[in-house]
């Protein structure tokens, strides 16, 4: 019976020490799994906010480009439109040098001296015009009874530039003024195309 007693007790200390080997095997297992996937874990993060941090540099990049990109094409559109109107106005200058001498020009003259007239409120003016325009302005201000205090310039004017007698008002009827004066509804045509 002592024999019996001992041997439940050897049992019971054994079975006490394997169950206990058993938790901490289990414990150290539980530790060695915690552990490995908090270190998975923290390189994980570290290399998740590197790789954020370079999708953002990559978008910040992308958008970079694209704004310049943007502004290229944009920068060669206005260069596009503004070589368009250029040309539109060369044209008309040239069309209009072409009409020098002709019954279109000696109107075209006409008009400018009736518009001094009716913004300058006179029939008293003082003219500028080319040199090349003084017969005709002379021919056409006897034809509407004006009285021309006439000055006249070497370069071609395509147009007068008028003044009251006593210089209070004065007006640019020349052709480069109308054109300039022309040049953003020409580029708002030339971009509604």
């Amino acid at each position: 019976m002592a024999s019996e007693v001992v041997r439940k007790l050897v049992e019971g200390v054994v079975s006490k020490l394997t169950e206990e080997l058993n938790s901490w095997r289990e414990n150290i297992r539980l530790r060695a799994e915690t552990e490995l996937y908090e270190a998975a874990k923290s390189v994980i993060d570290k290399y998740a906010s590197a790789i954020d941090e370079l999708e953002k540099e990559i978008r910040l990049e992308r958008e970079f480009r694209l704004y310049n990109t943007m502004m290229e094409i944009e920068r060669r559109r206005l260069e596009f439109i503004e070589n368009f109107v250029n040309k539109v106005i060369d044209t008309v200058i040239e069309r209009v040098k072409q009409l020098k001498g002709t019954e279109r020009y000696r109107e075209y003259m006409k008009a400018c001296l009736n518009t001094a007239r009716y913004y300058i409120g006179s029939d008293e003016l003082v003219v500028k015009c080319s040199q090349s325009d003084r017969e005709l302005v002379e021919i056409l201000a006897s034809e509407l009874k004006l009285k021309l205090v006439i000055e006249t310039v070497p370069e071609e004017l395509y147009g007068i530039r008028a003044a009251s007698i006593d210089g209070k008002v004065a007006l640019d009827l020349t052709l480069s003024t109308r054109l300039n004066l022309l040049r953003e509804k020409i580029k708002g045509l030339a971009v509604r195309g």
